[in-house]
C-alpha cells in the first residue's frame, strides 16, 4: 500500500499493476537503462484503455484506484514479492537505482542489487 501511495497522480491516468519479464530505458537507439528478470510494477493508461483493451478490473486501496489484468492476478497467486533496488545502469551511463517488486524466490541477473525487503 506504501508503493501504491507513493506513485504519482497524472490526469486522466490511473495506475494497473502489470508484470514483465524485463525493463528498459532508451535514448535514442542506445539502451541506457536494463533489469532482467521477472517483476511487478504499476504503469499508467487511460481508465478506458485498462477496462476495454486490457481487460483489466479495477480495485480500490487505501481510496485509490488501481487496475490488474487477469494474468497478473494468477501469477500473484502464493507468491510473496520482495522490494529490490537495483542499479540498472547500461555501460558508461551514470548510476541510476530503481525500485523492483520481484517474487521473493527470484535473484535479479545481469543487475547488482542494493537492498532488498519484504513487500
Amino acid at each position: 500500500m506504501d508503493w501504491l501511495m507513493s506513485l504519482p497522480v497524472f490526469p486522466d491516468q490511473e495506475p494497473g499493476f502489470v508484470s514483465s519479464p524485463r525493463f528498459g530505458v532508451f535514448r535514442g537507439s542506445q539502451l541506457i537503462e536494463e533489469f532482467i528478470g521477472d517483476h511487478f510494477s504499476f504503469s499508467f493508461a487511460p481508465p478506458q484503455d485498462w477496462r476495454d483493451s486490457r481487460g483489466a478490473t479495477a480495485l480500490l486501496i487505501g481510496g485509490r484506484p488501481f487496475w490488474i489484468m487477469a494474468d497478473t492476478l494468477s501469477k500473484l497467486s502464493d507468491m510473496t514479492l520482495r522490494v529490490v533496488e537495483v542499479d540498472v545502469a547500461v555501460g558508461d551511463s551514470a548510476l541510476s537505482i530503481r525500485r523492483f517488486l520481484i517474487p521473493s524466490e527470484n535473484t535479479p541477473s545481469g543487475n547488482s542489487a542494493r537492498m532488498d525487503r519484504p513487500y
